[in-house]
């Protein structure tokens, strides 16, 4: 079986800025080898890559779904949310939050010292 660590791994090891997509998108049903998935996602990102990823079995009844199609015990939600941060991927927590976020990553970065405002409807009561 390939876990996202082996599918990470190999994205590094072969990433080529000229040829290769800067965005990667990751679900991700459970996590093996944590030291390897920060060392790779780490490592692509300095490489200029931008990485999202749903992590499978978030709540109770996700990880029972989990682990009975996989096998493997579902991580610990708070392990999931520290190791993302550590390794600079942005969590997403469903998949159409994680193709917006997609989308936002081809956005060129804003530059400067100003925050960009949105426009927000006014609320009536």
């Amino acid at each position: 079986q390939i876990g996202v660590e082996d599918v990470l791994q190999y994205m590094d090891e072969h990433f080529n800025p000229e040829a290769d997509s800067r965005i990667k998108l990751l679900y991700i049903e459970s996590i093996g080898d944590p030291d390897r998935l920060l060392f790779h996602a780490s490592s692509l990102i300095k490489k200029g890559c931008k990485i999202a990823a749903i992590k499978a079995g978030s709540s109770e009844s996700g990880s029972r779904a989990a682990s009975s199609h996989t096998g493997a015990i579902a991580s610990s939600d708070s392990a999931v949310e520290a190791l993302f941060r550590k390794a600079g991927i942005v969590r997403c927590y469903s998949r159409e939050e994680l193709t917006t976020v997609g989308c936002i990553f081809t956005l060129p970065e804003l530059k400067g010292k100003t925050s960009p405002s949105l426009p927000m409807p006014a609320v009536r009561e």
